[in-house]
């Protein structure tokens, strides 16, 4: 591990100690693929506390660890707030990418960590972020790129959002990774096997460095700078005694 993972390891050690302690929920902030990567790889110095990866919808890759009491009458969500960012001026408004709102937030002095994942539908966007800054947000995001913006705090539930994917089936030789990954994007199995080996592959995040790991049907599949996709599962044999398989890849 990197200096920063023994930090943040000890952090998340930290605050699952808390909870046990003080029997109380306890929250982190939001984590990359590779940060809960980090988390995933504790869990065997945890106290015995309740945990989960909460990014406000399902497919969501930041995401913060809920760490709760083992009591029932603790089903704690975890902060997170959605907030709906619209031009004042839709006729006129400059179409604007994940990039520009990302910027546009990081520029009010926002650590990244605070914040989630950026939805962008036609010309909204939702941005996930930790409830008590989401009023910050509201008032002091005026703009982003050359679109004076309007901004209203919603909760999680209320996005309306729905991921737009493509489905593609096609044969490989076997149910691996590394083959899956070539399906996905159009490489080849050695190039797949690089994005694996080199730490670029997450699934259901938690990085994979082994090319031949088999995903479970539904596993959400990452590749750092290629995208994401879910593995439907297996379909049948081709006469070639190849497997046919489903993938839904996310645009």
């Amino acid at each position: 591990m990197s200096q920063d993972e023994q930090l943040l390891g000890r952090r998340l050690v930290e605050l699952a100690n808390q909870c046990y302690r003080r029997d109380i929920p306890v929250f982190s902030h939001f984590l990359n693929l590779s940060e809960q990567t980090v988390f995933h790889s504790l869990r065997s110095e945890l106290p015995p506390v309740s945990t989960k990866l909460e990014g406000g919808y399902e497919t969501a890759e930041r995401k913060i660890v809920c760490f709760l009491p083992v009591r029932e009458e603790y089903p704690a969500a975890a902060p997170i707030s959605a907030v709906l960012i619209r031009p004042k001026a839709p006729k006129y408004a400059v179409p604007c990418s994940h990039r520009d709102y990302l910027g546009a937030v990081l520029n009010l002095g926002i650590d990244r960590n605070q914040t989630g994942d950026i939805l962008v539908s036609g010309q909204d966007a939702w941005l996930l972020c930790r409830e008590q800054i989401a009023p910050f947000i509201a008032e002091q995001l005026t703009s982003v790129r050359h679109n004076a913006v309007t901004c209203q705090i919603t909760a999680p539930e209320e996005i309306a959002y729905t991921p737009r994917y493509r489905e593609v089936t096609g044969s490989i030789a076997s149910v691996r990774l590394d083959s899956l990954v070539g399906l996905a994007f159009g490489l080849s199995r050695a190039k797949a096997s690089e994005c694996v080996k080199g730490e670029r592959v997450f699934v259901n995040g938690r990085m994979v460095i082994s090319s031949s790991f088999t995903p479970e049907e539904g596993a959400l599949i990452s590749v750092r700078q290629l995208g994401k996709f879910r593995y439907e599962g297996f379909m049948t044999k081709t006469k070639k005694g190849r497997d046919m398989v489903c993938l839904e890849i996310f645009e």
